[in-house]
């Protein structure tokens, strides 16, 4: 992060995120306006999802597509739009330089064409009961990726930060938790 300059930052960010809003407005209001309901799908990322060292610009923008596809999902509803995100995990020319893919040949299922039948699912009736979610696809599966919340605890007057300290336990995962979700 010390090292990302504002432009850097504000660069990734327009990209990725502003990016994703100037392909989904049109495609939207076309839908809203013209009563054709559709599914609109978005491109987000495990660097955003589940946080990646050296990629802060990166990950904050593909976090907010997360939330921008959250609500569109409750908004587009009342108009049959559906709206979902796919994290996905391929060999591509962007990832063919990180470590542990250099100078080796990939595996068959992170290839991009193995990618696409998530996305025509997502797209397709058959996933005419799904909207607001990401589905995570890459050589390790198709998996639905999520933002979830523990019970907490309900203190039922104004609490203090020892009040939070005594319930840890009830207010934070697992450490054991947390560490299976980052390598999922």
């Amino acid at each position: 992060f010390a090292n990302t300059s504002e432009q850097d930052w504000d660069l990734v960010v327009k990209v990725h995120l502003k990016g994703t809003y100037c392909c989904t407005m049109p495609v939207w209001k076309w839908m809203k306006d013209n009563g054709k309901p559709g599914t609109i799908i978005m491109t987000s990322s495990t660097s955003g999802l589940y946080g990646n060292f050296g990629q802060s610009n990166y990950g904050a923008a593909k976090a907010g597509i997360y939330g921008f596809m959250r609500v569109l999902s409750i908004e587009g509803r009342k108009y049959g739009i559906r709206v979902m995100g796919l994290a996905p995990g391929a060999f591509t020319r962007m990832t063919s330089d990180l470590p542990g893919f250099r100078d080796k040949e990939p595996d068959a299922m992170a290839l991009p064409e193995n990618i696409a039948p998530g996305v025509l699912y997502m797209a397709s009736d058959l996933a005419a009961d799904h909207t607001g979610k990401v589905l995570g696809v890459s050589s390790r599966g198709v998996r639905e990726i999520k933002m979830v919340q523990t019970d907490g605890f309900q203190p039922g007057r104004p609490y203090t930060a020892q009040d939070v300290a005594e319930h840890a336990a009830e207010v934070f995962f697992p450490a054991a938790a947390e560490k299976t979700a980052a390598s999922a």
